[in-house]
């Protein structure tokens, strides 16, 4: 008996995660999308490994700016972490506006 597609998808993905890999899905606007499809185009690499690219300089930004403490925490997987608090910014106009 011939495997329909979502079995044929099931075993793909079974193939190629692994504990070192994650799926991720996202949904982009569509100008993004094209920007992506650029680099990739440009660098002639998958998406994937412009995610990654991208995603690793950024990381190396941040960290800088970061305590080492604080990185564990940010490097940990969501499953196992509690959300980061956001703070709210102060603006210019809201700190003129009082008196």
């Amino acid at each position: 008996m011939a495997k329909t597609n979502a079995q044929i998808q099931s075993d793909y993905r079974e193939r190629h995660l692994n504990k070192d890999k994650s799926r991720v899905q996202v949904i982009l606007d569509k100008e993004v999308a094209a920007q992506l499809d650029a680099l990739r185009d440009h660098y002639g690499v998958p998406k994937q490994t412009v995610i990654a690219t991208l995603i690793g300089a950024d990381w190396k930004r941040v960290a800088k700016l970061q305590p080492a403490k604080e990185l564990k925490k940010l490097a940990t997987p969501a499953r196992k972490r509690r959300p980061i608090k956001k703070t709210a910014r102060k603006t210019k106009e809201a700190t003129e506006a009082k008196p």
